[in-house]
């Protein structure tokens, strides 16, 4: 009796917590989905008025991946030196640009 009980309790909850992760994914839904609408209703209202900034979040979102991938070089290049000993000279030993540069001035 009381194992019948235990279980249905279980099933009870299990089902509450089915509902509110449904309810929890559709809150979320919703929200995206106005946030979308939100930035969407903005744009046209900018390029009602004139403003065409597609070339720019063009322009911009260019100039992101390119940042991203510089920024994955260096992360290479640093794990690169740190294996390597991570000295200042070039290639086959030849003095880097900023290195020859603090000599020049001495």
């Amino acid at each position: 009796m009381v194992d019948k009980s235990i279980a249905m309790y279980r099933a009870d909850v299990e089902a509450a917590q089915m509902q509110l992760r449904e309810a929890s994914d559709r809150e979320r839904w919703i929200i995206d989905s106005t946030k979308c609408q939100s930035r969407k209703e903005t744009l046209k209202k900018i390029y009602a008025r004139g403003f065409d900034l597609s070339e720019e979040i063009a322009r911009a979102k260019v100039l992101e991946a390119e940042a991203r991938q510089l920024a994955s070089f260096d992360d290479e290049d640093d794990d690169e030196e740190g294996s390597r000993g991570g000295s200042d000279e070039g290639p086959e030993g030849e003095v880097s640009p900023v290195e020859k540069v603090e000599t020049d001035r001495s």
